[in-house]
């Protein structure tokens, strides 16, 4: 149960160093003499740019992959 743990907590920082260098998590900070705000914005249209491009990507991969296995027989 503690591997899981650790291998979550490990993929969600992945997972936001991601982000921020892809810039889709911007972190500003206000503070006044009480209190400090730590604000976080999320820009979706980034976001939805970068899956596109992935989907793209992997498709076209995946279409490299079909032409040089084509003629190809499993082995049984």
């Amino acid at each position: 149960m503690r591997r899981l743990f650790v291998v979550l907590v490990v993929v969600v920082i992945g997972v936001i160093a991601l982000g921020y260098y892809r810039e889709w998590f911007k972190f500003s900070t206000a503070s006044d003499s009480k209190t400090v705000n730590v604000n976080v914005t999320l820009d979706k249209v980034k976001v939805k740019e970068d899956e596109e491009k992935a989907k793209e990507k992997l498709e076209g991969i995946g279409g490299q992959i079909k032409e040089k296995t084509k003629g190809l027989t499993p082995r049984g």
